[in-house]
C-alpha cells in the first residue's frame, strides 16, 4: 500500500511538472508572438515614417523649383527693364545728336534738358549698382570680403551707424564707470567683481539700457559673467568681474 501510494504521488508530480513545462511552453510562445507582433508594428512605423519624410522631401523640393523659376522670373524681368533704359538712353543720345545741339536764346530749354538728362544718368548708375537688384551689372561685396556688410561710405546709413557706435562707445564707459565706482566702494580687489543685482539698483537711476550695454562690452572682452542675457531678479546672484584695465 505504501509502494502504491508513493507511485501515486509520484505520477502526481510528473504530471504537475508536465503540466508547468506545458505552461511556460505556452507562455513562451506567446511572449515570441507578442514580441514579433511589435517589431512588425515597429518597421510598419518606420516605413510610414520613412513615406513621409520622402514626401515632405518632394513638396521641398517642389517648393525650391517653383521660388526658383520665380526668382529666374524676376532676375530676367529686372534685367529687361535695365536694358530697354539703356535703349532708351541711347535712343535719346542719338536723336540729339542727329537734331543738333538746342540752343535757344537765355538756354532756359537747353538746361532742362541737360538736368533731365543728369536724373536719367543717376537713375540708370543707382539701377546698376543697387544691391536689390539681381540683374545690377556691378558686382557687390560677398561674405568674407572687407565691404560686406558695411554701409557704402558717405552714405545716410554709414553716418547713422557711425553715430550709433559712438553712443555704444560713450554709454560702455559710463557703465565701466559705475562698475568700477561700485566695486571700489565694497574691495579693493585686483579684480573687480560686482553682483548682477547691485549694479543693476545702481544703474536704474542713470539709464534704461543696461542689459544691452553689458552684452556688448562682454563681446568686446570688457567684462565677464555666466550666462548671455541676465534679468533682474532671476540673475541677481550672477558675478560681473570686470577685465578691462582700470583707468
Amino acid at each position: 500500500l505504501r509502494s502504491a501510494y508513493a507511485e501515486y504521488e509520484k505520477s502526481i508530480a510528473r504530471r504537475q511538472q508536465a503540466e508547468a513545462r506545458a505552461g511556460q511552453s505556452l507562455l513562451t510562445q506567446e511572449q515570441t508572438a507578442e514580441k514579433e507582433n511589435k517589431l512588425r508594428l515597429a518597421e510598419e512605423e518606420r516605413k510610414k515614417e520613412a513615406a513621409r519624410r520622402e514626401a515632405d522631401q518632394r513638396r521641398e523640393q517642389a517648393q525650391q523649383e517653383r521660388l526658383r523659376l520665380l526668382q529666374d522670373a524676376q532676375v530676367q524681368r529686372e534685367r529687361e527693364e535695365t536694358e530697354e533704359l539703356i535703349r532708351q538712353k541711347r535712343a535719346q543720345e542719338l536723336r540729339k545728336k542727329s537734331s543738333g545741339a538746342i540752343k535757344p536764346k537765355g538756354g532756359a530749354i537747353l538746361s532742362r534738358v541737360q538736368a533731365w538728362n543728369s536724373k536719367v544718368e543717376n537713375h540708370l548708375s543707382v539701377q546698376t549698382s543697387t544691391p536689390f537688384k539681381r540683374a545690377s551689372l556691378t558686382r557687390h561685396p560677398r561674405p568674407g570680403d572687407p565691404d560686406y556688410g558695411r554701409a557704402k561710405e558717405g552714405s545716410r546709413t554709414a553716418e547713422r551707424a557711425a553715430s550709433a557706435q559712438e553712443w555704444v562707445d560713450k554709454e560702455i564707459n559710463k557703465f565701466l564707470a559705475v562698475f568700477r565706482e561700485i566695486a571700489n566702494a565694497a574691495d579693493g580687489a585686483s579684480t573687480p567683481t560686482v553682483k548682477f543685482g547691485t549694479l543693476f539698483e545702481a544703474y536704474q537711476e542713470i539709464s534704461d539700457s543696461l542689459v544691452g550695454i553689458m552684452m556688448r562690452a562682454k563681446k568686446r572682452g570688457l567684462i565677464d559673467y555666466e550666462g548671455d542675457m541676465l534679468f533682474q531678479g532671476r540673475h541677481s546672484h550672477v558675478e560681473v568681474r570686470m577685465l578691462a584695465p582700470a583707468t
